[in-house]
């Protein structure tokens, strides 16, 4: 456990932040900590479970999007087998070797891709 107390004196008026850091989870008022994925799994019909390190999860539906957002590179993972060769990388969902298909980690724990 981690914790950093910053006090900053601005105008002889106390103003302080406070940072603590437990494990993967980051809690700073008035500042934001960087978002990432903790951990991704399959839950079937081209659809992933999403965890974060702010302790949220959510259910994603690749599918649609890829339906919506047609592209020889995407229209691949539609095969189910395909889709679920995704990887976690540097707090980020990928599929392929070159990160051939990737979302904003912000749209994933809003839950839905635009």
């Amino acid at each position: 456990m981690q914790i950093i107390v910053h006090l900053n004196f601005l105008n002889a008026k106390k103003s302080r932040i406070f940072a603590a850091t437990i494990g993967d989870f980051c809690v700073m008022p008035k500042i934001m900590c960087r978002l990432y994925v903790t951990s991704v799994t399959d839950v079937g019909n081209l659809s992933i479970n999403v965890s974060f390190n702010d302790h949220t999860s959510r259910t994603v539906n690749i599918g649609d999007y890829i339906l919506r957002h047609p592209h020889p590179q995407y229209n691949k993972y539609l095969d189910p087998k395909k889709f679920r060769r995704f990887s976690l990388e540097n707090g980020n969902v990928v599929w392929g070797k070159n990160w051939d298909l990737m979302f904003p980690v912000e749209q994933l724990h809003a839950g839905q891709i635009i």
